[in-house]
Formats: structure tokens, C-alpha cells, sequence
């Protein structure tokens, strides 16, 4: 189950993944510092991306960037469990999991405690 004590480590595991890089995000940047290759292909419309292994993964051509940057953010939280950096997440967690660390990889802590982040 996804707990609290989860949720920490997801927020503190985002934080370092993250660095210092500013905001607005880059999020393909960081993708391509933590050895990740990102491909656009086309996709049925509710699968926004797929992580294909550790160092891969594909985004749905046809999203906004918008919803293309919170994907790779999404898949780059399924690299960290592959990576086996998330022992708190298991499969059927791993999913909520994504989301949440995509959430705080794009809006870094401190920006959305003082209300600054941008999307």
C-alpha cells in the first residue's frame, strides 16, 4: 500500500532526480542526463507513453506538450522502479506511484510550497 512514508520518499527521490535545474522543467533534458532515450510514436489516445527498458522509453506522438511533458515525467518514474530505486513501490502501486513522482519532478517542492511553479 501506498503510505505516507511512501509518499516521502517518492517527494525526497523526485527532489534528488531533480537537482537543481530550474523551472520550467526540462524534462527531456533530464531524460537524456539520466541516459533515457525518448521516442515519439503514434499510440491509441488514452496510452500516453510506454517504458520499454531502463534507458528507453516511447511518448504518444499526438499529446499536447503539456500532457507529452507530464507523460516522459510519468515514464521517467517507471525508469526509477526499473532502476530499482523505489523498494517501497510494488506493481500494484506502481502506477500511483508514477504520478505522484512525475507531479513533484515537474513542480519541485519548494516552488509549490511558495505557489511559483509553472507548468
Amino acid at each position: 500500500e501506498f503510505h505516507a512514508r511512501s509518499s516521502d520518499a517518492t517527494i525526497r527521490l523526485a527532489a534528488d532526480v531533480r537537482g537543481d535545474r530550474p523551472s520550467p522543467l526540462d524534462v527531456d533534458a533530464l531524460a537524456s542526463s539520466l541516459g533515457v532515450t525518448v521516442s515519439s510514436r503514434p499510440m491509441p489516445p488514452l496510452l500516453h507513453g510506454v517504458t520499454r527498458s531502463v534507458t528507453r522509453v516511447s511518448i504518444n506522438a499526438g499529446l499536447s506538450a503539456i500532457d507529452r511533458r507530464f507523460a516522459l515525467a510519468h515514464e521517467l518514474g517507471h525508469v526509477m522502479v526499473r532502476r530499482g530505486r523505489c523498494p517501497h513501490v510494488g506493481p500494484r502501486t506502481e502506477e500511483r506511484f508514477a504520478d505522484r513522482f512525475a507531479r513533484h519532478l515537474i513542480a519541485a517542492l519548494p516552488e509549490v510550497q511558495k505557489g511559483t511553479a509553472t507548468m
